[in-house]
């Protein structure tokens, strides 16, 4: 029965590399270091450039903004009611007859 190992198995530069970013102290570090290959060790300290470079760095939480005073609030004025296009009509029509004289109303 196969059993998966516990700890990170360091077979290239690129593990090395990963398991040196991830050490908690200075001290660890530097054992990973010299414990590294010789032949390897100028590629994981490219791979430790590279990522120093690249790492995003720990954005802090922006500070809660104090309490100013209450926004403005404005009071709601409807839109005026819409005429329909009959209803315009029938003022028109309304208008021109008042104008000439005619009947008062216009059939609905």
């Amino acid at each position: 029965m196969k059993t998966k190992p516990t700890a990170l198995a360091l077979t290239s530069p690129r593990a090395y590399a990963c398991a040196i970013l991830k050490a908690p102290d200075e001290q660890r570090r530097q054992m990973l270091l010299q414990a590294c290959p010789e032949h390897w060790r100028a590629l994981v300290a490219s791979h430790l450039a590279t990522a120093a470079l690249t790492a995003k760095p720990i954005k802090k939480p922006a500070p809660s903004r104090p309490a100013s005073k209450p926004p403005v609030t404005v009071d709601y004025i409807p839109p005026p009611p819409r005429s329909t296009a009959r209803a315009v009509g029938r003022e028109y029509l309304s208008q021109l007859h008042a104008a000439i004289g005619t009947r008062s109303s216009v059939r609905e």
